[in-house]
């Protein structure tokens, strides 16, 4: 409804039980996840969102960043250098920004190279949009408004006359 778009860079969607290691990185929500391919992943929305969230499971530190133009606003780091199961940590830590006013960029980073973790129930909230009528229109709305009481009025008035 809002017309909100989001560009990903480094980021690969993988499968369990195809190219995903689903023992040590188990999804939570279906069969897929997204992996950060190539560095850190990147994602530029269309317009301000208000938190993003989600479930990782890495096997080095992973850190969120959340920009406003080009203004770091806020920032979320792992709790452990990692997590997959075989690591004896849980895996599936969740890693949220909210609070902070909106942003247009999230920077996810582990490893310099990628590879180094994956992220399921990845959530976006955007605001809810205020609908706030245009001066004009509440011009017009007052006109027919006005308009309407003096005719009703008017012939209110005809009618008393008559009898």
């Amino acid at each position: 409804p809002f017309g909100l778009t989001a560009t990903v860079t480094n980021a690969t969607v993988i499968t369990a039980g195809v190219s995903l290691n689903d023992f040590d990185f188990p999804p939570v929500s279906g069969r897929n996840v997204i992996y950060d391919s190539g560095g850190a992943m990147t994602i530029a929305f269309s317009t301000g969102v208000q938190s993003i969230a989600g479930l990782f499971t890495y096997n080095g530190p992973v850190t969120m960043l959340a920009y406003s133009g080009s203004v770091q606003v806020g920032s979320v780091a792992s709790a452990l250098s990692e997590n997959y199961l075989s690591s004896g940590n849980t895996p599936q830590e969740l890693l949220q920004i909210s609070g902070i006013g909106l942003f247009d960029t999230v920077v996810i980073s582990g490893s310099q190279f990628g590879g180094s973790f994956v992220v399921d129930d990845l959530t976006i909230d955007v605001p809810e949009a205020v609908g706030v009528p245009e001066p004009g229109t509440l011009s017009l709305l007052a006109l027919g408004v006005s308009l309407g009481w003096y005719r009703r009025r008017k012939q209110s008035g005809l009618r008393v006359a008559s009898n």
